[in-house]
C-alpha cells in the first residue's frame, strides 16, 4: 500500500470539528445520555 487515498473519499475529515459540532448541537441530549444524575441539577433550557 502506498498510503494514498480510495477513489472517491474525502482526504480530508476533520473529526474532531465534526465531534464539536455533534457536542454542542445535542449537548443536552449527550448529557442526559452519559451523565443522567448532572443533567438532572443542572437546568438545560
Amino acid at each position: 500500500m502506498d498510503g494514498s487515498q480510495p477513489a472517491g473519499r474525502d482526504p480530508a475529515i476533520d473529526h474532531d470539528q465534526l465531534f464539536e459540532e455533534l457536542l454542542t448541537m445535542f449537548f443536552a441530549e449527550f448529557l442526559l445520555l452519559f451523565f443522567p444524575r448532572l443533567a438532572a441539577a443542572i437546568d438545560l433550557d
